[in-house]
């Protein structure tokens, strides 16, 4: 009896876990202005299998929450230089603290994005004038 659930707790685990690599390793199409998350394909597993249910829904809540995180160049930087991104203060810093505390009951609200000022920004407010 004992094996029957942790087979279906690792098969939950492990379509929880494909579901998340996939949405996180196509994030600029995941997580841009029109979402196209192809890890959404397996919203079909739990006709085959229930305890897909839990594993999908897990992967679509940590794909979330780890998606909240944006691009930040301070990662790029730190992971190059072998060193830990805390205590650089960057925005991905405080996102990330911000997820923990999240977790741990806190009510936080979400941060504004500090975007910088693109091409395609620069060039609207060229026809904006």
């Amino acid at each position: 009896m004992k094996n029957k659930t942790l087979v279906r707790f690792c098969i939950s685990a492990v379509i929880a876990a494909l579901y998340a690599a996939v949405s996180l390793a196509l994030a600029p199409l995941s997580f841009g202005p029109i979402q196209i998350r192809i890890a959404e394909a397996m919203t079909l597993l739990p006709i085959l299998f229930p305890e897909a249910i839990a594993g999908v829904t897990l992967g679509c809540f940590l794909t979330n929450l780890i998606g909240a995180i944006l691009d930040d160049e301070q990662i790029v930087i730190s992971t190059n230089q072998g060193e830990p991104l805390s205590g650089k203060n960057s925005q991905a810093e405080e996102e990330y603290r911000n997820i923990c505390r999240r977790l741990m009951g806190e009510e936080v609200p979400y941060v504004t994005v500090r975007r910088k000022n693109g091409v395609f920004h620069r060039l609207g407010s060229i026809f904006r004038k």
